[in-house]
């Protein structure tokens, strides 16, 4: 399965700990061989956002990824907002001039007991949205 680290903000952690949000939206998504579905899904590592004294900086969780839907944010999707618990006015900023945004979807979140450092992932710096992650050498 490969394995990716998003970067989200804290009170954005805090609905999918709460099983409240279920697609993360994001205007890329990665490039795979085969398509992320069922029998194709990938590993989500959530790296939570450290700014203006919220957020803990750390690995607090991960998900499981089995679909990655493509959408245009200027057309209203009610059920889509809900999931992903965005205004619509936001998700259509978001995308700016773009034609597409992507919504990840959120399924088997696990918190973890104790927080992990980017590094315990083989990652050194935070990445700007998301980023493949790099096998450990054993």
């Amino acid at each position: 399965m490969n394995e990716y680290i998003m970067v989200i903000k804290p009170e954005w952690v805090e609905r999918i700990e709460a099983r409240e949000k279920t697609l993360e939206i994001r205007r890329t998504k990665p490039k795979t061989e085969r398509p992320i579905a069922d029998e194709n899904p990938i590993k989500v590592w959530v790296y939570e956002s450290k700014a203006a004294g919220r957020g803990r900086g750390k690995i607090v969780g991960h998900f499981v990824c089995r679909k990655i839907r493509r959408f245009d944010a200027r057309r209203d999707d009610l059920e889509l907002r809900r999931a992903a618990r965005v205004p619509w006015h936001e998700m259509k900023e978001y995308q700016g001039d773009r034609s597409h945004l992507f919504a990840w979807e959120i399924s088997r979140y696990t918190k973890l007991a104790v927080p992990l450092p980017l590094e315990a992932v083989g990652c050194y710096v935070a990445p700007q949205s998301w980023c493949k992650r790099r096998r450990m050498p054993e």
